[in-house]
């Protein structure tokens, strides 16, 4: 018997359908959430993107990449890790709760960065009277500061994930991978830094669409092979370039690194958080996303090193590592990853439930009979008429 639910059928599918009349109401949460999670992706567009000015590095005394750069960007995944526990009680004090409780110690952090320094700052470079941290507009800034940290909510987990199969040096490694093809001005890495992100955003944006058109499967298979095949594709290019010094290799690489962000935005995106949730039952789903944000900020801490100190010490050959992970990662997929795409709640839970038949076999022996049995009822339709 199914567990996601513990009510009758027909009570479920009452309350199913006021839930249906009503869904508009929690259009305005769903816009908050997507907001607060955008606002994270930021922090690391800066972080990217501050990695090409080079008096940055200068002021600071460390290069692009290597340990000390690794070291800044693993500080928020190692804040995932820390935090990722606390997602279970999800469960007993509610969505709602686990949010407003986030928010709250985030805020009350915030109060402790110096409050009154900062105001001094304002004051001085942003007013006419000086030091007067009681002008109106001392107020105002510091309010939208507060509140701009009041934002920060919890890590965007498919970002990860992304960075796992080599975006990651397409993201926050972008400076020493460019540099590694002679892209070394900075002008030309931040307008290279602008148009993946833009890249990414369009196609991301064209993936949400497609995302019930074709199977999560095939899918994910298109986008594991394209990235096998894009980042065989750059070594070989980064390589040609350090042997002949040709821009026209160093064009082929840039052009590799666009299809990779086209090609990880429309067929991988959209999956990162909509296939955990759709194999995991009501009961299980907040201590299961637990989890898997724990991984995965384990995950991104441990990358973060890798890249950084790996890019430094070989170079292009990093892509490499990427492409013998998203082969192995492919291998698994096939084998372990079920097909949810057109599955029911009930019959997603046969698929796990069913002791002694494999789960990818038994989603897979379930959308063949779903198939034929729509086929039969077109062909009862057609001969009706």
């Amino acid at each position: 018997m199914s567990t996601r639910y513990t009510e009758k059928p027909e009570g479920a599918l009452s309350q199913h359908i006021e839930d249906f009349k009503h869904a508009e109401e929690n259009v305005e949460e769903v816009v908050i959430a997507r907001c607060n999670q955008a606002g994270y992706g930021i922090d690391w567009a800066v972080i990217s993107g501050i990695n090409a000015f080079k008096p940055w590095h200068t002021y600071f005394g460390f290069g692009t990449s290597g340990v000390t750069y690794g070291t800044l960007n693993a500080l928020m995944t190692i804040g995932t890790v820390c935090g990722a526990p606390f997602m279970a009680f999800a469960d007993i004090i509610g969505r709602r709760g686990i949010n407003f409780t986030g928010n709250a110690i985030v805020l009350f952090a915030s109060l402790l960065r110096k409050k009154e320094e900062a105001k001094k700052v304002i004051a001085r470079y942003q007013t006419t009277e000086g030091n007067n941290v009681d002008h109106p507009l001392v107020t105002v800034v510091t309010q939208q500061i507060e509140e701009s940290l009041e934002n920060e909510r919890k890590t965007h987990l498919s970002y990860w994930d992304y960075r796992w199969n080599g975006g990651g040096i397409i993201g926050q490694y972008l400076v020493p991978a460019l540099d590694t093809i002679g892209i070394t001005g900075t002008t030309e890495q931040l307008g290279m830094n602008f148009g993946l992100n833009g890249t990414y955003l369009v196609f991301t944006v064209c993936g949400s669409f497609i995302i019930d058109r074709f199977h999560r499967r095939t899918l994910i298979f298109a986008g594991l092979i394209s990235f096998i095949l894009l980042q065989t594709a750059a070594t070989i290019t980064s390589w040609q370039y350090q042997v002949s010094k040709e821009k026209v290799d160093a064009a082929l690489v840039v052009t590799w690194l666009f299809l990779f962000q086209t090609c990880s935005s429309l067929l991988i995106a959209t999956m990162h958080n909509l296939y955990p949730v759709e194999v995991l039952s009501l009961d299980l789903r907040a201590k299961g996303m637990g989890l898997y944000s724990f991984v995965q900020g384990a995950a991104g801490t441990v990358q973060n090193y890798g890249i950084s100190v790996g890019i430094q010490k070989i170079g292009y050959k990093i892509w490499v590592v990427y492409v013998a992970y998203n082969c192995i990662q492919l291998v698994l997929s096939y084998f372990i990853f079920p097909e949810t795409f057109g599955l029911s709640l009930e019959e997603i839970d046969t698929v796990f439930e069913t002791p002694g038949v494999r789960p990818v076999k038994m989603s897979l022996d379930i959308q063949k009979a779903k198939k034929e049995n729509e086929r039969l009822e077109a062909e009862m339709a057609q001969n009706h008429y």
